[in-house]
């Protein structure tokens, strides 16, 4: 009988960031969020600010994405919270 091989689980926080395209992707890699682990342990809001200067045509939509990601909920359910957002974001100097 053959022997059965372990499965290896591959954590997400060591996985490429989730929640995102592939448009996305290269953006948050050359501003050094090559993993989900990385993209956890930045400040969304200020990360958004240096992708949007990077890329002037980043949409608000990005920064809900991150936060999403990091909360492991749906960017729609951070969407809602877009008042309080763009008030930080003003504090951040967008």
């Amino acid at each position: 009988m053959p022997e059965r091989s372990e499965r290896t689980s591959v954590s997400v926080r060591s996985g490429p960031p989730v929640g995102f395209g592939p448009k996305t992707h290269p953006i948050l890699a050359e501003r050094g969020i090559l993993t989900q682990a990385h993209l956890d342990e930045a400040d969304p809001l200020e990360l958004y600010l240096r992708c949007k200067r990077y890329r002037p045509g980043t949409s608000l939509n990005m920064s809900y994405g991150m936060i999403a990601s990091q909360e492991r909920v749906h960017w729609r359910e951070v969407a809602v919270r877009r008042a309080q957002l763009d008030s930080q974001l003003r504090r951040l100097g967008l």
